[in-house]
């Protein structure tokens, strides 16, 4: 299943390394958008999000969403050969 998760980190001068190294800890990601990552993963989407939410402070935001095959948009030809080549 693929899993999008994107995220709002509010404080001005803000450290995006821990959430970064803890979206890479999924063996098959891709990032093309600045804060938006694509998580091929067997986990549900409430188990990334519930495990992603240690990385952030409380007044940010984050959200982790199961996507179908119903999508739509304007990415170099790489980015959609890796979403393309993914079991919904």
């Amino acid at each position: 299943m693929v899993v999008l998760v994107t995220y709002d980190l509010l404080k001005p001068v803000k450290d995006y390394e821990k959430l970064i190294d803890a979206i890479k800890t999924y063996a098959n990601w891709w990032h093309y958008l600045e804060s938006v990552w694509l998580l091929d993963t067997g986990s549900s989407a409430a188990e990334v999000g519930i495990y992603l939410n240690k990385f952030i402070d409380r007044d940010d935001s984050l959200m982790a969403i199961r996507v179908t095959k119903d999508y739509e948009g304007w990415l170099p030809a790489d980015a959609w050969n890796w979403l393309n080549g993914k079991t919904f």
